[in-house]
């Protein structure tokens, strides 16, 4: 696939886009004004702490940074309608070529990831101690008897009938909760 260039639709002016995913500069500022540069000047790109590439763009006098495959998208494809999201084909969010893309809804686009390209996520579906961060906890009396062990704070809450977010605040504390005493296992 060739590499096609066009205006950036947040400032045509100033960058132009390519269907590979890469962002250019065309003119620069000083304090006389704007001026074209003699070469376009690609611009430096930098990763958001769930893997997406953004770009440092001018818009309005502003500095701001914008995901390099939604802009991709709007500006080859079309606007994204709220709702909306941008999907990685191949699941890899560094990969912005145009037909690595495709606007999809949110539940697609879990159900692509976990379905079809097999990602896992630590947390998802899993509870007590299949969840690689549960911690087992046990259930102390006044005395300093143990009551009861549990393989995790969410299972102990199962069983009080109460919000697994006060057993573990007692346990991290030394508060009680449930009438106990509550102390993680290491």
């Amino acid at each position: 696939m060739e590499e096609i260039w066009k205006p950036l639709k947040l400032n045509p002016n100033c960058y132009e886009i390519s269907n590979y995913g890469r962002v250019r500069s065309i003119t620069f500022s000083n304090q006389w004004g704007n001026f074209k540069r003699r070469e376009p000047l690609i611009l430096k790109t930098h990763k958001n702490k769930s893997g997406y590439i953004l770009v440092s763009l001018v818009i309005d006098g502003k500095h701001c940074s914008k995901s390099i495959h939604r802009l991709v998208f709007i500006n080859f494809v079309r606007e994204i309608n709220d709702g909306f999201e941008v999907n990685h084909k191949d699941g890899n969010k560094t990969n912005n070529m145009l037909d690595n893309l495709e606007i999809c809804n949110h539940s697609y686009n879990m159900t692509h990831a976990y379905n079809d390209l097999k990602k896992t996520h630590g947390r998802i579906g899993k509870c007590g101690n299949l969840s690689p961060i549960s911690k087992a906890i046990k259930c102390i009396d006044d005395n300093g008897n143990i009551i009861h062990t549990f393989e995790s704070v969410r299972l102990a809450a199962k069983f009080f009938n109460k919000s697994h977010g006060y057993i573990s605040i007692a346990a991290r504390t030394g508060r009680k909760s449930c009438g106990y005493h509550w102390k993680y296992i290491n």
